[in-house]
């Protein structure tokens, strides 16, 4: 089992070879009930997870890598071998996600609380911004991450208790039972403002001022017909740490935060799901970062808090504020795939 810590603020990944499982899923607009049985306590063999940090000063974005020779890394998409340290390399063996549906499980609360990711998936999927991971999936045609099944979940906790890991996998496991696992589905969980998690690795517990991460993405194997299940945690983003300056788009300023971590984890989940695949792999201290992570950037501004540097652009005729996203091909942070 190979494990390896991120080299950035509050990041930690464990990764694990996982199997490949697949069943159809049906396309809905609407969420439909989800719920859990003991059905779903189901062991679990394998499973990898890789978070995305507090908003800092520290970690700026990659503008470009410096022109150096450095540790010699994997096939790096073509490029001479560590010329370009920051560039993702590609390890053998691992697997990325050509093409995929989206399934949204909304804990607790109504769609309309996160603002409106369905619409914002659907309109990632048809962007140019989405097929920067062309380079790394080896596909190049459009429309290819689609919005499938969505789910509405109602969770009862302990007061003071936040989510576990064991419970986000219980969650998976039943909406897998019914849209389908493997490389072709991501779960999405969106967890509603004052639901706290916490993982291994770290909790979010906004409330507590503990904020070890802001959202993650993860895979896992499930010792049943299931077996191999994709999905990204999410938060509620619009808090002080996490969520982007209120000089965004139309949109809110929670809804905009909220959609940048959902386009992080969503890039991520696609080129490295296991996390054994695209990653920065020279030894340096850009070592084991993921396409977003390159690009994860914050600014102290005048109110005196940190904020995400995403920016304003335009996806399938709406506006949205998203990160940029590392591109081998350019050397630096892109938002448009011909960048």
């Amino acid at each position: 089992m190979k494990h390896f810590s991120r080299l950035f603020p509050l990041a930690l990944t464990f990764v694990a070879a996982l199997v490949l499982t697949s069943t159809a899923a049906a396309q809905t607009d609407a969420p439909i009930p989800l719920h859990m049985s003991v059905l779903d306590q189901i062991p679990a063999t394998n499973a990898s997870f890789h978070a995305a940090g507090v908003a800092n000063g520290k970690h700026s974005s990659v503008a470009s890598s410096t022109l150096k020779r450095g540790a010699a890394g994997l096939d790096q998409g073509g490029q001479p071998h560590g010329f370009f340290p920051a560039d993702l390399g590609r390890s053998p063996g691992g697997a990325s996600i050509h093409r995929a549906q989206h399934h949204l499980i909304y804990i607790n609360m109504p769609p309309s609380h996160w603002g409106n990711v369905a619409q914002f998936l659907t309109d990632l999927g048809r962007s140019d911004y989405i097929q920067i991971l062309d380079q790394y999936v080896g596909a190049h045609d459009g429309d290819r991450y689609t919005l499938g099944t969505s789910f509405q979940l109602n969770l009862s906790l302990p007061a003071g208790t936040p989510l576990g890991y064991n419970q986000i996998l219980q969650i998976v496991h039943a909406a897998a039972s019914i849209s389908g696992s493997g490389y072709g589905h991501i779960y999405h969980l969106l967890l509603p403002q004052g639901m706290d998690t916490c993982a291994s690795f770290g909790c979010y517990q906004p409330d507590l001022g503990n904020i070890g991460f802001c959202a993650y993405h993860g895979s896992v194997t499930y010792q049943d017909a299931i077996g191999h299940a994709v999905f990204t945690v999410l938060p509620f983003a619009g808090i002080h740490g996490c969520e982007q300056p209120p000089t965004g788009t139309t949109h809110s300023q929670e809804e905009d935060s909220q959609n940048a971590f959902v386009a992080h984890e969503t890039f991520e989940a696609i080129t490295d799901p296991d996390g054994d695949h695209w990653y920065v792999q020279t030894l340096d201290s850009l070592y084991g970062n993921e396409v977003a992570d390159l690009c994860q950037a914050a600014a102290l501004f005048p109110d005196g808090f940190y904020y995400g540097l995403a920016q304003n652009i335009m996806l399938n005729g709406r506006w949205y504020t998203v990160p940029g996203m590392y591109s081998n091909r350019n050397h630096g942070c892109a938002f448009y795939s011909t960048q």
